[in-house]
């Protein structure tokens, strides 16, 4: 990817770095054509680059930054519950972005790899929105044109006051959640893990013979009110289809989750110099997004070394050496 366009990635972040977080920045630091602008107390890492720009922001004064832009009373007690609010970043944070063709968020929970291999000018030459999932706009990587009408796109048919305003998460920024996960740090891991079940469970059932009896009813309830314009991705999807807007859905991607509803429990990621691969097929991947790993107790990360080349993620966690 050439000059041609000016992508930034916005990620406000909260509390404290995950164990992983340099190697994270070592990842956003190799993809030199993107910026990427952090807002959060945190402080610093150790990986520093001149695509890596640190804001120090506090929670309150993302509340008020948020109030102020949307002209609502956002008052997030708990910094998970910033993911819903992901699509109305671009609006949220509209003077840090306006020298920037393209905005976009993300997870700092994955590596990424070479982007420019997949997010090409001649994609951005053509589409809005460039969701990194084929089924709906992904919130762990979504890369959007920085124009009001886009910016303003979450705002289509209202509902997005409510879901900003409810405490829980809600899965706007994707799709709306049919069990809501708590954003209370004492009860976000069971929340998380039991919507995990949940949704390991509905792809068992639409891949087993009872499919046959259970789907039919499961979509019809599923999207009974499906005009609704109730989350981003039916909000994306149906400007789309009204030829209002151009969207481009492909999953690049891989993720634990992902290869766990295959059946595969051990795996491997490598990150080389910018380009990360599955060591099993060799498959060069956008980013490895350790949604589930993270969480587990065997998950580790090697101290990290400001000289490192190349590492791999597994299971059992980060390491330079397998």
């Amino acid at each position: 990817m050439s000059n041609k366009y000016k992508i930034c990635i916005v990620i406000p972040y909260f509390g404290k770095w995950p164990e992983w977080i340099n190697y994270f920045l070592l990842s956003c630091k190799y993809n030199i054509t993107i910026d990427w602008q952090f807002f959060t107390d945190c402080g610093l890492a150790e990986v520093s680059s001149k695509n890596l720009t640190f804001h120090h922001t506090t929670l309150t004064e993302f509340n008020e930054l948020a109030s102020t832009q949307l002209n609502l009373e956002i008052s997030i007690q708990n910094p998970y519950k910033l993911c819903d609010l992901k699509p109305a970043y671009g609006l949220i944070f509209q003077k840090y972005l306006i020298n920037f063709d393209f905005w976009g968020y993300g997870d700092i929970d994955l590596i990424y790899g070479n982007i420019e291999t997949f997010i090409t000018n001649q994609l951005l030459d053509t589409y809005d929105i460039i969701s990194n999932n084929k089924d709906f706009v992904a919130g762990h990587f979504c890369i959007l044109r920085n124009t009001l009408v886009i910016n303003q796109l979450f705002m289509k048919g209202g509902l997005y006051k409510k879901a900003f305003l409810e405490s829980k998460y809600t899965g706007f920024d994707e799709q709306i959640l049919d069990l809501k996960i708590s954003t209370n740090p004492r009860h976000l891991k069971l929340s998380k893990r039991i919507n995990t079940v949940y949704h390991l469970g509905l792809n068992y059932i639409v891949k087993s013979p009872i499919k046959l009896i259970i789907r039919p009813i499961w979509i019809m309830l599923r999207n009974k009110d499906n005009h609704q314009l109730k989350d981003f991705t039916s909000i994306v999807s149906a400007m789309q289809n009204n030829n209002k807007i151009k969207v481009h859905f492909s999953t690049t991607f891989q993720s634990d989750l992902m290869l766990l509803k295959r059946k595969i429990k051990k795996w491997q990621i490598r990150w080389d110099n910018g380009s990360l691969r599955n060591s099993q097929t060799g498959n060069e991947i956008l980013y490895f997004h350790f949604i589930l790993s993270k969480t587990s107790g065997k998950f580790r990360t090697e101290p990290f070394n400001n000289n490192t080349q190349n590492f791999y993620i597994q299971p059992s966690g980060i390491k330079t050496n397998t």
